[in-house]
């Protein structure tokens, strides 16, 4: 999937859209999270590098996106604390669970938004 971010301004995108975008996303996390990404560099990546690769932008406009991805709403739903690297749920232990937990979350809320569309 091309960068979306490079053919648009930072806006919404439409809920099909944030929905494909997350199950992108979710399907990139569950495949590589918590493990070495690069052999050059061996970081663990949060969910911002996720979204950054899969939007094409800088992660500080993923939530100019994906309106529900922001601190407040990950700290309510996903028990994130966020750490001196502005890691939302640390880096040195890394919580896969709770990352995924809140990814699943923003998946089934712009569902839900979905399917009230569609039945209105």
């Amino acid at each position: 999937m091309e960068g979306i971010a490079n053919n648009i301004t930072a806006t919404a995108l439409t809920i099909e859209k944030q929905i494909e975008i997350l199950l992108a996303v979710r399907e990139s996390f569950k495949q590589t999270a918590g493990r070495p990404l690069t052999v050059f560099t061996g970081y663990k990546m949060g969910l911002c590098f996720y979204f950054k690769n899969i939007l094409g932008c800088h992660m500080k406009e993923i939530s100019e996106y994906i309106p529900l991805f922001n601190y407040e709403n990950a700290k309510k739903q996903a028990n994130a604390k966020m750490d001196e690297n502005n890691y939302w749920w640390g880096y040195e232990n890394y919580d896969f669970k709770h990352r995924l937990e809140f990814l699943e979350w923003m998946l089934f809320e712009v569902e839900k938004q979905f399917k009230k569309q569609i039945t209105i």
